[in-house]
């Protein structure tokens, strides 16, 4: 996937290097979490087993990620009808591409390791710094998104529904409200119970749908 990303003639070096960052960030979180919860004392006791609602996504997770290695060639051939042709870069094929890859997958796991499990030191005062207190709130507030879409979009469309809360379209939608009132008004002093008058409301429905045959 990675060197696809830099041999396909709609990606380059710049996507090349962007994957490489996402593999070493991945590596980095991904055993940071490991290194975290098994290794170590036990900050936080165990209650309970997860339930099936974890267990299954895990597993089924766990088997794609041990045979999806193994149907390489299918799937290459399954999502090449949708996916770029890609080229050959003289200058790097895909061996050493996937070797600078896996070259950087390790080097995450060794920066994780090092930091929480070999100088948890670090780490703490790391977050004793201003800055890194900064960068670890900014993560972990989902790089802020919540808030610009809250600024950028849910805020701007309360302040114009706000604002056109008494336009003309708002009318219309009370006259067509109020009328549909009125007919139920209307209908509802029909039900009045007396069967007397459903009898001669029946008759004169008969009377009228056969005059409408006659002389329509």
């Amino acid at each position: 996937i990675i060197w696809s990303a830099g041999a396909s003639p709609l990606g380059g070096t710049a996507f090349w290097a962007v994957g490489l960052t996402g593999v070493l960030l991945t590596s980095f979180y991904t055993f940071r979490v490991i290194f975290v919860v098994f290794f170590g004392e036990a900050r936080t006791p165990v209650t309970r087993r997860p339930g099936l609602a974890m267990t299954i996504p895990l597993v089924t997770l766990a088997a794609l990620s041990v045979v999806g290695g193994y149907v390489e060639k299918w799937y290459l051939a399954f999502v090449g009808r949708a996916l770029p042709a890609t080229r050959t870069v003289p200058a790097m094929g895909e061996t050493i591409s996937s070797t600078i890859t896996a070259a950087v997958f390790i080097a995450g796991v060794l920066f994780a390791w090092l930091i929480y499990v070999r100088q948890p030191s670090v780490a703490q005062s790391a977050l004793a710094n201003p800055l890194g207190g900064a960068l670890d709130r900014f993560w972990f507030s989902d790089w802020a998104m919540d808030w610009l879409y809250d600024r950028l979009l849910v805020r701007p469309v309360e302040w114009l529904a706000w604002i056109t809360r008494g336009d003309a379209l708002d009318s219309i939608y009370d006259w067509l409200a109020g009328l549909v009132v009125l007919c139920w008004r209307g209908l509802s002093s029909t039900e009045n119970g007396r069967v007397r008058w459903y009898a001669a409301g029946i008759a004169a429905g008969a009377v009228v749908f056969t005059a409408a045959a006659i002389f329509l």
